[in-house]
Formats: structure tokens, sequence, C-alpha cells
């Protein structure tokens, strides 16, 4: 995942106050970090607090949001439950590196997210896709952020895959895994499959405005486009090259269409 952070800084600017879901555990030293990062640094290598790391990454501010502080988290607050207002419109970005599938009240969880962000305030979601039996209590598909954060007038949506290439036993004790990102299109059907556990990363941006607009919860937006579709013409049937085109039946969206940009990290 460290190495994905990295590779989006550019594209991402990272900057601001950021809150993580979750006070995080950095998986990987000072040193292992610079490297990555193809910073300057001495020989001597030390572990790394979550804070530290998210300051290289280019964060001005950071917080950690937990359903208690007892672990050091700077925010408490159950993700089940409503957003208090004194929390809303307060970060520049969000990072769920791994909290909203171990969430039930998934609603919540995504309307909190919505209240969370400044106007213009960016969200990166890392939860499993597939492979990651019983970790949590969902695992999540593209289509699922894209309904949602389109519905809501998100703006800069992108989802890639991170396919893990090490044995499920090993994801969170070898160091020495390879991450294959694919990035994806919203296609209703999706004609991927791996082998391997894989994680949604996904990236979107709060649109400017009245920030206690109500947050808008969606028909899945493969539906919602069919059904527009079906009232321009009086609820019958569509066109059969659009209704291909919504469903997926694309170049783009076959195994070898969705691999051309896949690239190694």
């Amino acid at each position: 995942m460290t190495k994905y952070f990295f590779a989006k800084k550019n594209k991402y600017k990272y900057s601001g106050n950021v809150v993580t879901l979750g006070k995080q555990d950095i998986g990987v030293t000072q040193k292992e970090i610079y490297d990555i990062a193809n910073l300057p640094h001495s020989s001597i290598d030390k572990s790394i607090t979550d804070e530290e790391y998210l300051r290289l990454l280019g964060f001005s501010k950071v917080d950690s949001l937990e359903y208690s502080t007892m672990d050091g988290a700077t925010i408490a607050h159950d993700l089940n439950s409503p957003l208090p207002e004194e929390l809303h419109g307060k970060f520049d970005w969000i990072i769920d590196g791994g909290t909203l599938e171990h969430c039930f009240n998934v609603k919540e969880f995504m309307t909190t997210m919505v209240k969370l962000l400044k106007p213009g305030g960016h969200i990166l979601h890392m939860n499993p896709s597939q492979g990651s039996s019983n970790h949590g209590l969902f695992n999540f598909q593209p289509t699922f952020y894209y309904s949602f954060y389109g519905s809501n007038g998100f703006t800069s949506m992108e989802c890639d895959l991170l396919e893990i290439h090490v044995q499920p036993k090993e994801i969170f004790t070898n160091k020495d895994v390879k991450g294959k990102v694919i990035p994806v299109k919203n296609y209703n059907n999706l004609a991927y499959f791996s082998g391997f556990p894989t994680y949604n990363a996904f990236h979107a941006v709060k649109p400017m405005g009245d920030t206690n607009k109500e947050v808008t919860i969606p028909i899945q937006e493969f539906y919602y486009r069919i059904f527009k579709e079906k009232e321009k013409v009086g609820g019958g049937m569509i066109a059969d090259d659009l209704y291909k085109q919504i469903r997926g039946d694309v170049d783009e969206n076959t195994v070898e269409g969705i691999l051309k940009n896949a690239y190694w990290l």
C-alpha cells in the first residue's frame, strides 16, 4: 500500500489536514519509506509513526478517527452512528485504509464521509473487493463507490484494483509482496476476476457548495441509467447498442482491455 500512496503523490498532491479512519499501524520502517520515495537518508533505520508517515506524503495536520481513543486516535466516534455536527466539513482529506468493511451501517458510514469533508476535499478508500473472506463484514465493488459518489456530485472519480500477489496468510507479513495496479472503469459487468486478494483503491473529490446538502442514497448506476433511458422512450425497449454500452459489452471491458493499462508497483 505504501508504494501505491507514493506512486499517486504527484497526481493527488496530498496536502492540508487529513483524517485516517482508524489509528494506522505503519508496517514499514523509515528507511523503507525513504527508499520508496527516493528521499536521502542515513543508514540508521527505525520505526515510523503514522503521523510521520503522513507528513512525508505531504499532509500538514494528521488526525485519526476510531471507535475510542484508547489506542491513540484523536477523535472517538462510532461510524455506525450519525456524525456530530462539530465534525462537519472539517477535513481536506479522508483516508479509509480498511475500515468501511468492518462497519455494519454502510449507509451511515458513507453519509459521514460526505459530511466530514470540506468542499473540494478528497477521499481515498482502500477496501477489499475479493479474496478477503471473513476479514470484514463486506466486500465492495467499484460500482458501489461510483454510484454513491457520482450521485452526490463528486468529481475526479477513479478506481484501481490492487491485486496483491502473495498467499493470503502472508498478506500482512511478507515484505516481498508484489502489487499489480489495474485501473478500471464503471462497467456493470466488470470482466475481470483475480485469484489473488484484491482491494479497491477509489478516489473522489467533494463538490464545492452547500455543505449541508442532503446526502443522496443511490440506485446502482447501471440500473439508474437504464431507467432514465427507458423513460425517454416511454418505458419501451432501448436500442441494443446503447444497452450493451451501459452494460459493459465494450472492448475496454474485456480482460485484455482491462489489463492494457495495468502496471506493477
